[in-house]
């Protein structure tokens, strides 16, 4: 995902994603991945007609989905 030259990609933390493309409201909930758990956040970002969801578990990005508005 990139916006204003700043590339983020699966791994990189939350803090990076945050500080490179800006604070938005998140969304909360719990990620069950096979028998783990964590508490995760949603990020939505809305750039060149293109809808980015990025979430977040244990302060680490594990999936960046992208839709054409």
């Amino acid at each position: 995902m990139r916006s204003s030259y700043e590339l983020i990609n699966v791994g990189d933390s939350e803090s990076d994603l945050l500080r490179k493309m800006g604070n938005t409201s998140a969304r909360y909930f719990i990620h069950k991945e096979g028998r783990r758990l964590c508490e995760a956040a949603e990020y939505v970002y809305e750039i060149d007609m293109q809808i980015y969801t990025v979430w977040v578990c244990n302060g680490m990005i594990f999936k960046i989905d992208v839709n054409n508005k």
